[in-house]
Parts: structure tokens; C-alpha cells; sequence
């Protein structure tokens, strides 16, 4: 079981599933991430889609804003920015929504997967203690590119 579950960790998950495990898991905000498809070709665009989802009376901070980092792949370039939904009341992460990282595949990337490394970097805020903390979680994107 252990082994099933690191496996599908390191090699992403398809449309509609999501990744559900790390070991440094924020114990106030659950983060997962899926694909917008399973399988890309070259020149596609994609997008993760990140969900982080806070416990009750914890919310996660739009300023700063997310902030995250992939470690470079030729062939495979992610935008400068998240786009992250707001909360049209609060002003905070609208956790409803995914905050969402788009990304371009070159137009010469050969068949295969592609794991890369990230690490995403968060505020987050107990409303019912009144403290706040940053977050870094890192995670792993496998990118199956087809022919």
C-alpha cells in the first residue's frame, strides 16, 4: 500500500484524480493538485490546478500571493504567475476555486514523462488564534507528453 501510494506521488495523477499525499503536509491546510488532462503532445498548454484547503477558522492570505518554483526542463516552461481566486467578501484564497499554474510545452519535446520538482510558498492566517505563518510545500508534477 505504501508503495502504491509513494508511486502514484512521484508519477502524478491523471485528469480528475488528484494527489493526496506528501510527507510535509501543512497540518492547517490540505494542499492537492491535479492536471487539466493526463496526456499532452508537443506545443499543448496545460494547467495544475492546486487546491488548498484550509482547516475551519484557518484561511489562506491573497497578499502576499502564492509564490511558487519549478525546477527547469528544457522544453517545458510555467508562467510567471498564479492566478488566484479571491474571496469577493473576505478578500482571502477563494478555496472554492483551485489557484492555477498554467504551463507550455516546446513544439520539439520528445514522448514521455516529465516529473518536476516544485515547491509552492503560502500565508496563512488562524482567525480564531490571530497568528499567521508562511508555508512552503513541495511537490511533484509528472507530464506524460504523447506524440
Amino acid at each position: 500500500m505504501i508503495a502504491m501510494l509513494a508511486l502514484m506521488f512521484i508519477t502524478g495523477m491523471p485528469q480528475g484524480a488528484v494527489n493526496h499525499t506528501s510527507a510535509y503536509d501543512n497540518k492547517y491546510v490540505r494542499f492537492e493538485f491535479t492536471l487539466n488532462r493526463a496526456n499532452f503532445t508537443p506545443g499543448d498548454t496545460g494547467t495544475v490546478f492546486v487546491f488548498l484547503t484550509p482547516n475551519e477558522g484557518v484561511h489562506v492570505n491573497t497578499e502576499p500571493p502564492v509564490e511558487y518554483e519549478f525546477e527547469k526542463k528544457p522544453h517545458i516552461s510555467f508562467s510567471a504567475k498564479a492566478v488566484m481566486p479571491k474571496d469577493s467578501v473576505t478578500g482571502y484564497l477563494d478555496v472554492q476555486q483551485p489557484v492555477s499554474i498554467s504551463f507550455t510545452l516546446g513544439k520539439k519535446i520528445s514522448a514521455g514523462t516529465y516529473t518536476i520538482k516544485g515547491k509552492m510558498k503560502y500565508f496563512f492566517c488562524s482567525e480564531k488564534e490571530g497568528w499567521c505563518n508562511q508555508f512552503i510545500q513541495p511537490f511533484i508534477v509528472a507530464i506524460h507528453v504523447k506524440k
